[in-house]
């Protein structure tokens, strides 16, 4: 069987039974793609191309917008642990949020959520980062990544 994907910038033609693989993912808009079998046993080779099919693939849609803690906040906490506070801006069409903290540049806690905003126990002062991506089961990838926020933690 062969198998024509037709996007830009090129044309993909691939002979196999079963086709699995990856769309160019830096193209985005309206795609095609048709297929038609083919065997040395017929004369000519090939079946008729069957009927052209349309997909669309869309850009990942950008980070949300960090709120809280705000960046290279200080939080001061009179005992640990701290329970801090975090806030997103929504994304259109999100299902959920991927939502990411590190201490000194090592992943410290790493959860999916529906909502844009989470509250997290943090155990011991010190620099920490955080960032967040939307995703859905409807996108063709997860968003992008925000920045990396800084905040410390310190007692008083």
């Amino acid at each position: 069987m062969e198998i024509t994907i037709v996007g830009h910038p090129s044309m993909i033609v691939l002979d196999s039974n079963a086709y699995a693989g990856l769309i160019d993912q830096m193209h985005f808009g309206e795609n095609s793609w048709r297929v038609r079998a083919s065997s040395t046993r017929w004369k000519g080779g090939y079946s008729a191309w069957s009927a052209t099919r349309i997909f669309y693939t869309s850009r990942p849609p950008f980070p949300p917008w960090l709120y809280r803690p705000p960046y290279d906040t200080l939080l001061i906490c009179d005992s640990l642990p701290a329970l801090v506070g975090f806030q997103w801006g929504s994304v259109d069409y999100a299902q959920y949020y991927e939502f990411e903290i590190y201490k000194d540049s090592l992943l410290l806690y790493a959860v999916s959520l529906p909502q844009f905003g989470d509250s997290v126990y943090l155990d011991d002062t010190g620099h920490y980062d955080w960032r967040i991506r939307a995703g859905s089961a409807h996108w063709q990838m997860p968003g992008q990544w925000s920045g990396l926020w800084l905040f410390t933690v310190t007692k008083p």
